[in-house]
């Protein structure tokens, strides 16, 4: 159908569908409404195929009031499924625009039974090789829906949907369900494979949330396969003499502990437990698995009406059916955490009812009470899989663990307070065990340290706990912690779990080397110490470059590494010029991560790493860094691996544009700038010279750090009294992204904005009472002329001053000519009549 005059566009003008093809093209390129209509000649499924199905609405009529179809989704999302009793008209709806034409493929399939399955007493009768739309189609929510199908033999019914189902129940069977599959020739689909016998009739009720096409197919299968399982039941149950995989299927009540078991053996075999997902089983993952050759198989059953697979791999034939035993047993005290075996008295020596299974154990700390909770394997424990933890009774993401032994310190607080102890058995034996509890000794826990001195310190520790110590240093230098090989140490930052430990070197003697300063108090965590050993303290003065209070001074450009490996080498450079230095090294750059350089900024600051990406991926050490004449740089050198030969350069350029506030790039009113890639050890500089008024900042995207205003030159160069340009986010019509920072300026002048961080892309623009006055200096720039020590004006009887960065006058006249200044390097300012410009006398 084409060529029509009038457009289709209501119900009543309404373009009759035929089976088949069919389109329409509008006379207009205006969008219009175009309607189709189809009347079934019998009880029928219409399947449609639009162009546009995504904006298609179906009705049919109620004398003037349209009544919405729901269709089912077909194989594509362009297919739907519409029902539609004989002798009743369906109304399509499709926009159609801009001159393109609308068009169907309708086919139509017969459903005799159309209008049935809404009610239990009134089920869908299907059959194979059939499809069914399955639902109300006037219903748009959840909905229940039944048919009922006799068998005339045993095997499967294959029931297979385009779209998801999110239920089937038939009475007497389970683990029913409809599961993701694939098909070559139809994409992703959704099926139930349904065991019936033959002669029964079933009556199947499906829950969805809209209709859907099933397609009916029917297999064979053998009983004791995946999808036609036999039912598994407490007591005996059979399994066939043949040799074969037979799967059994089973849906528990309770929780408690599936166990499989028989008097007979399984030659070659294996049992295998199986969760409900087939995709699961194809893949593999077991729940459990006995030994081969056993059927005895144990699992957990944590949550009751779960669909559990036994799966029995059997290898050889046999006379006869072996019998199979299954039980499901209650859970016992110590099977879980909510029922323990509670441990009344200590010290107790116990044994774990089983191997290779989790038991828990409880323990009670009386309120008030402080100890030392105390726990150690007698038996040998062979795997490296066992594991004991002790926690508080509900708290076992805070748990203490270890492999065969583990101690902590419990504390009943107030009312109170339960302790679980925990074995993961991996042990083919049962595990025995101690439990004691022993009063806490100063040393044993890290908020009660001992004191250790300089020279020899003996341990004791008879309960082979970790050992906590104290030392306060006495110089500035290095301190050396000597002990038997069996010590394990470490020099926490705090008390707290994740305080972390201070950086140690190992000498040559295998003593730790810690880096100390005079006056402070280093806490000493020694593990595995036996009792009566010794350890030995020793206090050292750094060699020079050994330590950040006495480094190498560099006074070239470039330090060179010789024979010994800077393990830990801290040289000193002084910035020469105000400017950008660059600190970098051409040593190979360790890919397994040991060697590292790092910088910081005066004698006290924090050490940062300088490796970082290269243009073309590599890693490399290179930092550039905004600094002043005078600036102290300390770098701390750490490498393992051979050096020698390779250096660390310092590098100083002059400040280029935008990268000081002396150079700070201007900005002017309503001009947008484009940031570069902004790095937060070299800030970018903008300036703007600005009269009092509202001032508005705008960018398309956050900074990753919000920039600083200052208010004047002063305080942009000593970085005080900055404010934090916290940006508003919005959206314009467009939806892009607007950020806006807005402030008053009280006081005329030149202010600044400092860019700590930013990516490329960010476009920032300021509006507000932008003073052109100031810009006029720059049409005086060859009147003025810095050189070493003066500054020269040239300028026609006008009178000049000179200040400096303080605002202190150091210098006036009044000039008709030329006139030099003798003064002192450093930053002015220089004023000639109602025009400012700043120069710099080197």
């Amino acid at each position: 159908m084409s060529g029509f005059a009038i457009a289709q566009d209501s119900p009543e003008t309404a373009i009759n569908l035929r089976v088949g093809y069919n389109e329409y093209t509008p006379d207009t390129k205006d969008e219009v409404d175009v309607y189709w209509k189809y009347t079934a000649e019998e009880n029928s499924i219409l399947t449609i195929e639009a162009t546009s199905i995504q904006q298609l609405t179906a009705f049919e009529l109620d004398g003037t009031e349209r009544v919405n179809v729901k269709p089912a989704q077909g194989e594509q999302f362009t297919i739907q499924n519409y029902p539609l009793e004989a002798g009743s008209t369906i109304y399509f709806q499709m926009p159609v625009y801009g001159g393109y034409k609308a068009t169907f493929d309708l086919k139509t399939t017969p459903l005799p039974d159309l209008g049935k399955g809404h009610t239990e007493d009134d089920p869908m009768p299907i059959s194979p090789e059939n499809k069914y739309y399955m639902g109300n189609q006037y219903v748009f929510s959840d909905q229940v829906f039944y048919a009922t199908y006799t068998a005339d033999k045993e095997g499967l019914l294959v029931m297979t949907s385009s779209t998801a189902v999110m239920g089937i129940t038939v009475e007497g069977s389970i683990g029913l369900k409809f599961d993701p599959t694939f098909a070559i020739d139809r994409g992703t689909q959704h099926q139930c494979k349904m065991p019936v016998e033959e002669g029964k009739t079933y009556l199947i009720r499906f829950d969805n949330y809209s209709p859907f096409i099933l397609d009916v197919t029917f297999e064979d299968a053998e009983r004791g396969s995946l999808y036609m399982p036999f039912r598994l039941k407490e007591g005996d149950n059979t399994v066939p003499a043949a040799a074969g995989t037979y799967y059994y299927i089973y849906s528990n009540e309770r929780t408690g502990y599936g166990v499989v078991s028989s008097t007979s053996e399984l030659p070659g075999g294996q049992v295998k437990i199986f969760p409900e997902d087939k995709s699961l089983i194809e893949a593999g993952y077991t729940l459990a698995t006995s030994e081969e050759g056993s059927f005895n198989t144990r699992w957990e059953m944590q949550e009751p009406n779960t669909i559990y697979f036994v799966c029995v791999n059997k290898t050889e034939a046999t006379a006869e059916e072996q019998i199979m035993t299954f039980a499901c047993e209650d859970y016992k005290a110590g099977d879980k955490e909510s029922n323990p075996i509670v441990i009344s008295e200590t010290p107790s020596e116990i044994t774990t009812e089983a191997s290779n299974k989790t038991t828990f154990y409880a323990v009670d700390i009386p309120a008030q009470s402080n100890k030392i909770l105390d726990v150690k394997a007698v038996s040998e424990i062979q795997s490296g899989y066992t594991k004991v933890e002790i926690y508080p009774s509900g708290n076992s993401y805070n748990s203490i663990s270890g492999n065969n032994a583990v101690y902590t310190q419990v504390s009943g607080g107030e009312q109170g307070q339960r302790y679980i102890i925990k074995w993961t058995s991996s042990e083919t034996e049962p595990i025995t065990f101690k439990v004691s509890m022993e009063d806490i000794m100063q040393g044993d826990i890290i908020t009660d340290p001992l004191t250790a001195v300089k020279g020899e310190n003996t341990v004791e520790n008879k309960n082979g706990y970790i050992k906590y110590y104290k030392y306060t240093a006495t110089i500035t230098g290095k301190l050396y912690f000597s002990g038997p090989s069996n010590m394990f140490v470490s020099f926490p930052k705090g008390t707290g779990p994740y305080d972390g430990s201070y950086s140690t070197t190992r000498d040559e003697n295998m003593a730790y080397v810690l880096e100390i300063l005079e006056g402070t108090t280093y806490l000493i965590k020694i593990d595995g110490a036996l009792d009566g050993q010794k350890f030995t303290i020793e206090e050292k003065d750094y060699d020079l470059g050994e330590g950040r209070t006495n480094p190498i001074i560099v006074d070239g450009d470039t330090y060179t590494f010789g024979d010994e490996i800077p393990r830990n080498l801290w040289l000193q450079y002084t910035m020469k010029e105000d400017g950008v230095l660059t600190i970098e090294s051409n040593k190979p750059y360790n890919d397994m991560g040991y060697d590292e350089i790092y910088y910081c900024k005066g004698k006290d600051g924090e050490p940062v790493a300088i490796s970082g990406p290269d243009t073309d991926g590599s890693t490399i050490y290179h930092v550039d860094l905004s600094a002043a004449a005078g600036d102290i740089f300390l770098v701390n050198v750490k490498i393992t691996t051979a050096s020698k030969g390779n250096s660390v350069y310092f590098t100083e350029r002059e400040f280029k544009e935008g990268e000081s506030v002396n150079t700070a790039i201007e900005l002017k009113d309503g001009e947008a700038v484009e940031l570069p890639e902004v790095e937060a050890t070299k800030p970018l500089w903008y300036v703007v010279p600005l009269e009092e008024g509202e001032v508005t900042v705008t960018t398309n995207a956050p900074f990753m750090t919000n920039p600083v205003w200052f208010a004047n030159e002063e305080d942009a160069l000593n970085g005080t009294n900055g404010v934090v340009m916290e940006f508003q986010n919005s959206f314009d019509e467009d939806y892009n992204m607007l950020c806006t920072w807005k402030t008053t300026v009280t006081t005329p002048g030149k202010h600044y904005i400092r860019v700590d961080e930013a990516y490329t892309g960010i476009s920032m623009t300021l509006t507000g009472p932008v003073s052109t006055n100031i810009y006029q200096m720059n049409d005086m720039q060859e009147g003025i002329t810095a050189g070493k020590g003066y500054i020269n004006v040239s300028a026609a009887n006008m009178p000049i001053a000179i200040y400096n960065v303080s605002g202190v006058k150091v210098a006036e006249s009044n000039v008709d000519g030329n006139c030099t200044f003798n003064l002192n390097n450093g930053i002015y300012i220089v004023k000639v009549g109602n025009l400012v410009k700043k120069v710099l006398v080197k």
